[in-house]
């Protein structure tokens, strides 16, 4: 049995969940912020033009958010 020090194993465990908070938190702030309801009665988070990185950093939580609450998501506004 390979002993871990359990002090270590907090720390090594600190970070990573830390990482998500932050990337779920992010997710959510901007799924609240940026909130808009299209002519077909759909839901959508907005993402702004000028930062498609936000887009394609949020894409995989934008793919389960879809599956789970049917909230879509699109760059820029949506036409």
């Amino acid at each position: 049995m390979l002993f871990v020090p359990t002090r270590l194993f907090k720390h090594i465990l600190a970070l990573p969940s830390g990482v998500l908070f932050i990337y779920l938190g992010a997710y959510l702030m901007l799924r609240f912020l940026f909130v808009s309801t299209h002519t077909d009665g759909h839901q959508y988070v907005i993402f702004p033009n000028e930062k498609p990185a936000l887009y394609y950093a949020f894409r995989p939580l934008s793919y389960a958010d879809d599956y789970l609450t049917g909230m879509r998501c699109h760059l820029g506004p949506h036409h």
